[in-house]
This record gives structure tokens, C-alpha cells and sequence, in this order.
């Protein structure tokens, strides 16, 4: 009896011996590479297609004070910030003279000069935050209706455009082309599924860097 306990002991105990050894077998890199999901504030959830530089510089920095601390570390600029005027779906986009749309800069001051995003995106990430902003795939109508040059090409919006697969979609289709022409970037297929547009990337509220 007195070999019993010590015998029990050890078959009791070497399930753990065996766990402990699979929890510290090293783990690949690729486990590393998101930990947590994109943690971060977008425009678009509070102030719709109307936000300012100025109120995305108050949101970024309540960011930097309240959250960064808990891993959300992404600003975003949402949807039509090259609209000028009352956001009405339709208004007329800013571009530049290559038909890319460009921040409007009663909205966005420091884009004034062709800087773009330039200035507002070097205030974000001072304060320890990513910068991100949303972009629609595809060509941009008013682009295609001015037929502007492609830059470093001889080519022109509407070379590029597929006008006939158009967005039905509310919310791209007065300021859009859901595609350009299929090549290996833009494949065939439908591009609005279920009344939405589809995105070109899985970032689908925007880019940051």
C-alpha cells in the first residue's frame, strides 16, 4: 500500500508534464502578425460623409488620451472627404487634373497646395496613432465624364473605365464605376453584391499606414 500513492501520484501528475510541454513548444512567426482585430475610431460612425479636420484632430486626440492606452490605435477619414459642398450623393468630387480625388480643402485646410492628406496624417501619427482614409475601387465618374488623362500614359479615364458595370448600389453609384476594366487587378465577375458595393481590398473602411 505504502507504493500505492506514489504511483497514483504520477499518473495523476503526468497529463500536466504532458501539457506543459505542448504550451511552450515555440509557436510560428505568423501567430504573431495580428493579435488583436484593427482596433480604431472611424469618422464615417459619427459625423457621416460631413467630418472636419478639425473635429478628426479632436477625436485623435481623445484617442491618444482615453484609448490608445488599450490598443486602439487607428484614425479614420471615411467616406467623401473630396466633397466640397452639402454631401448630397451626386455632388461633384475635388480632383486633380489626372482625375484622383483630392481632399476638399474648405473641409481639410492643410490640404490646401496639393499636400493632401500630407499635414493631418503627420498630426496623427505624432500622437502614437495610425492614419487611415476611405477609398472607393474602381474609377471615379466625373473622372470618366472629363476623360482625364492618365498620368505617365497615353491613355484616358475612359481607356480604363468599364461604364457598362456600374454601381446600382445608393451609396457609390452617383459618384462611381464599381471597376475598371478586368485585368489581373480587377477581375470579372459582379462587382455590387446584395445592394452594396464591393471593395478592392479587405480593408474595407479605408487604408492606413
Amino acid at each position: 500500500m505504502k507504493h500505492t500513492i506514489p504511483i497514483l501520484t504520477a499518473l495523476l501528475l503526468s497529463p500536466l508534464v504532458v501539457l506543459y510541454a505542448a504550451d511552450t513548444k515555440p509557436q510560428p512567426d505568423f501567430y504573431k502578425l495580428a493579435i488583436t482585430p484593427p482596433m480604431g475610431w472611424n469618422s464615417y460612425d459619427n459625423y457621416g460623409f460631413s467630418v472636419t479636420e478639425a473635429e478628426i484632430l479632436t477625436n485623435a486626440v481623445y484617442m491618444k488620451e482615453k484609448l490608445l492606452p488599450y490598443g486602439w490605435n487607428i484614425c479614420v477619414v471615411d467616406f467623401r472627404w473630396a466633397d466640397p459642398g452639402d454631401h448630397r450623393y451626386g455632388r461633384k468630387m475635388v480632383m486633380d487634373e489626372f482625375g484622383r480625388l483630392i481632399p476638399a480643402t474648405n473641409r481639410f485646410p492643410s490640404a490646401a497646395g496639393g499636400k493632401g492628406f500630407k499635414e493631418l496624417a503627420d498630426k496623427v501619427h505624432a500622437m502614437g496613432l495610425k492614419f487611415g482614409i476611405h477609398m472607393m475601387r474602381g474609377i471615379h465618374k466625373d473622372a470618366v465624364a472629363q476623360n482625364t488623362p492618365i498620368e505617365g500614359s497615353s491613355y484616358h479615364a475612359v481607356d480604363a473605365a468599364d461604364t457598362n458595370s456600374t454601381c446600382a448600389c445608393t451609396l457609390a453609384g452617383s459618384s462611381r464605376t464599381c471597376r475598371a476594366r478586368a485585368s489581373s487587378r480587377w477581375p470579372t465577375g459582379p462587382a455590387c453584391r446584395r445592394g452594396r458595393c464591393s471593395s478592392s481590398s479587405p480593408l474595407r473602411h479605408g487604408t492606413t499606414r
